[in-house]
């Protein structure tokens, strides 16, 4: 079974999450973990089992693509709404990107629900029951200032990915003295210096999109940065050279739209 992801409809994926993000909340997102990912089984089975809901047909197409991201969303929903258990060994993503002044009442009632269900991914001593994942992407200065208030307001410690080239010159975007800060509670992580997705980053920008953020934010942070994310939220594949730059850094776990996956 085929678990790179090769042959995504990136077109769909790509439609999907914009029109969450459009929503300036979040979808959240129950993410599978190497623990959960057998391989002679389909992730969509693992899913269901973890849920206590019936089999059902293994989706077509792709093992990693727009079909599986759709059911996970919808479990991630109703795990944070309380519909549905909280399944042991899985991740409940919470994904921010620009968060709008008129969204945050939305956004707390997130947060402070997703407080009352388990300890942050990166906490000290979480268990191998469900963790939550709260992650702000992008760097943008106004939300990631909300959104580390919120958390610390709740007891979350969350994870902030920015990039460094802002595609929002209007925005003000983190800066290193933001993140020093930011560092003294939360985590930081590495989503590339200008938003490139793992397959444009070739050899000669491996230097640019991958070992330069590394560095600035490991210096922000006092240590190397132990999680990753890619525009586009690709798993892990060692032929790419960016994939290969993080792990030989010290990168410990890749953050995708479907996982949370250990590569050293």
């Amino acid at each position: 079974m085929t678990r790179t992801g090769d042959g995504v409809d990136e077109a769909s994926l790509h439609e999907t999450i914009l029109s969450q993000t459009d929503q300036e909340a979040c979808i959240p997102v129950l993410l599978l973990t190497d623990a959960l990912l057998e391989p002679e089984e389909h992730p969509a089975t693992v899913l269901r089992h973890l849920v206590g809901l019936d089999p059902a047909p293994e989706p077509e197409g792709p093992v990693f693509g727009a079909e599986l991201y759709a059911l996970q969303s919808l479990l991630g929903t109703a795990v944070l709404e309380g519909t549905l258990a909280p399944p042991p060994g899985g991740v409940l993503a919470l994904n921010f990107h620009h968060i709008a002044e008129r969204s945050r009442p939305v956004v707390r009632d997130q947060l402070a629900r997703a407080a009352t269900l388990a300890p942050s991914l990166v906490a000290e001593g979480a268990t191998d029951g469900l963790r939550v994942l709260v992650a702000f992407y992008d760097g943008f200065r106004d939300t990631a200032l909300f959104g580390a208030e919120e958390c610390d307001r709740l007891g979350l410690r969350a994870v902030f990915f920015p990039i460094f080239a802002s595609g929002d010159p209007e925005r003000a975007q983190l800066s290193d003295a933001d993140l020093a800060e930011l560092a003294d509670r939360h985590e930081l992580g590495v989503h590339t210096s200008s938003h490139r997705t793992a397959p444009a980053v070739t050899e000669e920008l491996v230097e640019q999109e991958v070992v330069a953020p590394v560095r600035r934010v490991g210096a922000a942070a006092g240590r190397t940065p132990r999680l990753a994310a890619w525009c586009g939220g690709s798993r892990y594949d060692a032929a790419l050279p960016g994939n290969r730059a993080l792990r030989e850094l010290g990168v410990q776990q890749l953050v995708s739209n479907w996982s949370v996956e250990r590569i050293s």
